[in-house]
């Protein structure tokens, strides 16, 4: 499982939700998560990421294995990602 750290791997900082609105996530107050939607030819992934334990979700809307990965990498090389055992 990934989810959003509390600490920045890097920098140390603590890592406030609202930061992810730089790498074009947006607050759905109606759910509490953030999310961000990818779009293409084939359908749409989806990526959000619960508030109260910070895990990452993906949805998709047909079976490709194409899972927002610009963003995903662009939130491990910030250090914000970890991966934790369930």
């Amino acid at each position: 499982m990934l989810r959003i750290r509390k600490y920045n791997k890097i920098t140390g900082k603590k890592i406030e939700l609202e930061e992810l609105e730089k790498f074009k996530f947006e607050f759905n107050e109606n759910n509490g998560k953030y999310g961000y939607v990818e779009r293409n030819y084939d359908g749409f992934t989806y990526i959000s990421i619960n508030s109260w334990n910070r895990k990452i979700l993906f949805e998709q809307e047909k079976e490709y294995d194409h899972i927002c990965l610009n963003v995903l990498y662009d939130l491990i090389q910030a250090g914000y990602v970890e991966k934790v055992e369930e």
